[in-house]
């Protein structure tokens, strides 16, 4: 049985796509073959003029250098630290360490790890394991990749959104937050001046990050 037939795509630069289907559709499979994880066994690949279909194994790999991918389950190396994960294609591809440690500090710092920098994966949540991952194929300065920008901000808004969120939710039970004060401080003790400032604080937070980020995810989609 084929994993995929009669596949003709065709994605100019800029363009965003996604692709959808029932489990074991072949999404994945067609993804991978992209950056020749896997092998068409026919057809060609052909991205910004290259017949990736056609490279041998040194040009694959000097190619993939220009590239980047995040994985759907992350694939971090569970015996290496957040700053370990993010640094070693820098390190396989004989990149000098002192490079190597700031091209990493300025990657922690856009994802937002810094602080867990030497965690294990198993130490991480879900979120920051994504967050690994993006910095991961960001480390190469890929070309291919900057068309995704716009998507990576709408996550991290998103992302960002939903900690306030759960900030505001978290006072109800004692978990402290933004929520510390209009629970405790302002529900609790009647004092609707404190509930009504917090409360519009939150909604004027959420609004100004949503505007940001949507502003800038458009002007990335436009470059």
């Amino acid at each position: 049985m084929d994993a995929l037939q009669n596949i003709n795509l065709d994605i100019q630069r800029g363009e965003i796509f996604g692709i959808i289907g029932r489990s074991g559709a072949g999404k994945s499979t067609l993804i991978r073959c992209l950056n020749r994880l896997e092998d068409p066994t026919a057809g060609r690949i052909v991205i910004d003029g290259t017949d990736i279909s056609a490279l041998n194994a040194r040009q694959l790999v000097e190619w993939r250098r220009s590239t980047g991918m995040i994985f759907q389950h992350f694939n971090l190396l569970s015996a290496k630290t957040v700053r370990q994960n993010i640094e070693l294609p820098l390190k396989v591809a004989g990149v000098p360490a002192a490079v190597r440690a700031r091209k990493v500090d300025e990657l922690l710092a856009l994802v937002g790890l810094e602080a867990r920098q030497h965690a294990w994966p198993a130490q991480l949540s879900g979120g920051q394991k994504q967050r690994v991952g993006i910095a991961r194929a960001l480390v190469h300065d890929p070309e291919l990749l900057p068309e995704a920008r716009p998507g990576i901000v709408s996550g991290f808004t998103i992302t960002l959104v939903k900690m306030i969120n759960a900030s505001a939710m978290a006072g109800a039970i004692g978990a402290g937050g933004l929520g510390d004060l209009a629970y405790p401080y302002g529900y609790q003790r009647f004092d609707m001046q404190v509930m009504v400032t917090v409360i519009v604080v939150l909604v004027a937070l959420v609004t100004l990050l949503q505007l940001c980020g949507d502003r800038l995810s458009r002007r990335l989609n436009h470059r």
